[in-house]
């Protein structure tokens, strides 16, 4: 693993047509950041062969339906390099929303999976995903507004202002419009971090039971800031 600089420069950009390099290096990340995570674990089972084959899915479908932002540095001989990633879905979309998503992005990882599995993604796991956001935030209101569905950074680049430059790129497109930003988490560590950075908690969290274990979720915002009225 290449060492970090304890305060690398980095670019932020959206990826505006994804290619499939820059799908392999997001996917090297979001395994990296993810690899011992318990959410991961449990909604594919380790049925897998790493976890960025799920998450690699969410990229796609990000850059489907939704909106795809690299964090870069550049290597001694100035090469690019993806050391941080977040996948947006702006307001009227929604992960796994349309067809295409469907075809291209979550058919391919659930037929990695066993029939058990892929009964517990349709029965269980979507529809009460589905369920409890619209519990907490209200019915329509996740998709009116930004959602967050994955954002990691590269463990080596870690604790840099790389998150929050990815976070904060779409939220000055929603304060300008007044639009709702929201996500879930399942890490309880996420909590704190994410409050660092500006968001709450809304509502309780719920336990979600796959076939080898179970996690919570938490759903988080940053509301619209107010404006004065003239």
């Amino acid at each position: 693993m290449p060492v970090a600089d304890r305060h690398p420069k980095f670019t932020v950009r959206q990826v505006r047509s994804l290619s499939n390099k820059e799908l392999a290096s997001a996917s090297q990340v979001l395994g990296a950041a993810f690899k011992h995570d318990l959410f991961t674990e449990v909604i594919t089972s380790n049925e897998l062969e790493s976890c960025a084959e799920f998450w690699s899915a969410v990229v796609v479908a990000g850059s489907i339906g939704g909106e795809v932002y690299f964090a870069e540095t550049r290597t001694r001989r100035n090469v690019a390099r993806v050391i941080g990633v977040a996948v947006w879905f702006p307001p009227g979309r929604e992960l796994y929303d349309s067809a295409e998503q469907r075809e291209k992005a979550l058919a391919p990882v659930l037929a990695k999976f066993s029939p058990e599995l892929q009964r517990w993604w349709g029965n269980h796991f979507l529809p009460k995903y589905g369920a409890f956001t619209d519990e907490v935030l209200g019915e329509g209101a996740k998709r009116s507004g930004w959602h967050l569905q994955a954002i990691a950074t590269d463990p080596a680049y870690q604790r840099r202002g790389i998150a929050r430059a990815l976070m904060e790129v779409v939220r000055k497109q929603a304060a300008k419009k007044g639009q709702l930003l929201c996500l879930e988490t399942e890490n309880p560590r996420n909590l704190d971090i994410y409050t660092r950075l500006g968001w709450e908690v809304k509502g309780n969290s719920t336990m979600f039971q796959g076939l080898t274990g179970e996690f919570p979720m938490w759903v988080m915002i940053i509301e619209p800031p107010e404006h004065d009225a003239l």
